[in-house]
């Protein structure tokens, strides 16, 4: 069943604003090179929905893929990077795969962030076509 919110997402979710220079910076490389753009701020696949909690940075719904931009404040203590690896784990059970790119990537090797995203894509799309035509 489809939701208000769901629709609502599938149909503005460019249109939210990026919630850091970093994430800036990830839509703005996605933007110049060439993946389409991913949907913004969405729900933790797997998770249940609850206001302010629980989003991912960017995601691809039609492939099952999910974008995290990590930035040094809030993934590099002990803490964070076990809560990251719980949300990828998350995210894989729920038949997703997560990307994570650091900093150092996103702002240095913006083409290498495009061409991976766009390759995970490819083979995304390539396992869903192989699914329906068995």
């Amino acid at each position: 069943m489809t939701t208000l919110a769901t629709l609502l997402d599938d149909r503005c979710g460019a249109d939210v604003p990026a919630q850091s220079a970093l994430e800036q910076a990830l839509f703005t490389a996605l933007a110049a090179g060439g993946p389409p753009p991913p949907l913004r701020q969405m729900p933790i696949p797997g998770r249940a929905r609850s206001p302010g909690r629980g989003l991912v940075d960017a995601g691809y719904r039609d492939v099952g893929i999910v974008i995290e931009a990590d930035g040094r404040t809030y993934h590099m203590r002990l803490s964070d990077l076990r809560r990251d690896r719980v949300r990828d784990a998350q995210v894989v059970k729920a038949g997703w795969v997560p990307l994570r790119f650091m900093y150092e990537q996103i702002v240095h090797d913006p083409g290498g962030v495009c061409a991976d995203i766009a390759a995970t894509r490819a083979v995304r799309l390539g396992q869903l076509v192989g699914r329906q035509a068995a």
